[in-house]
């Protein structure tokens, strides 16, 4: 039901809205004439965006219907002269941080960032440790075959060297 809302919210702020409604500042930019700018911000900002629907692709990514609304709304905030953190912030206002794909580096998101790295640091450490108290142990004494009491453990030795 979530998700049909929100496409559903997409989709018509897609279909008839004006660029500038639910929008708190104005534009930063006079609007882009270039095309093929307008274009490639478009898609990269829908790249940073995830579907509402698939949950694991980006909106750019995505053929779901909300994700085509995201791409169409990112689209006309970049031609109506926004900037990417104006248009992200935008789409973080009203869905808030969970429609980023990829969490923030900072504040409370930063320990998913440094996560994996603690945890290879403390798996070598164990690791590390482990071998420091297995050196510390005797290795186990050999037998010569001079000093072996075994009549066999001679005969074969002697049959090997021979």
């Amino acid at each position: 039901m979530r998700t049909l809302l929100l496409a559903l919210t997409l989709w018509a702020g897609a279909a008839g809205a004006a660029p500038l409604t639910g929008m708190t500042v104005e534009p930063a930019n006079p609007p882009p004439t270039d095309e093929a700018a307008i274009q490639t911000r478009s898609i990269a900002l829908a790249k940073g965006l995830r579907c509402p629907v698939c949950q694991g692709l980006s909106s750019a990514d995505s053929q779901a219907e909300s994700a085509v609304a995201i791409r169409v709304r990112a689209e006309e905030l970049v031609r109506a002269g926004y900037t990417d953190a104006q248009i992200t912030d935008y789409f973080i206002d009203r869905y808030g941080e969970w429609v980023l794909l990829a969490p923030p580096t900072s504040g409370h998101h930063l320990m998913v960032w440094l996560a994996p790295g603690l945890a290879l640091l403390l798996g070598g450490g164990a690791i590390g440790g482990m071998a420091w108290a297995a050196r510390g142990k005797a290795a186990p004494a050999e037998v010569s075959a001079a000093t072996s009491d075994d009549p066999y453990r001679k005969r074969v030795l002697d049959e090997l060297e021979g």
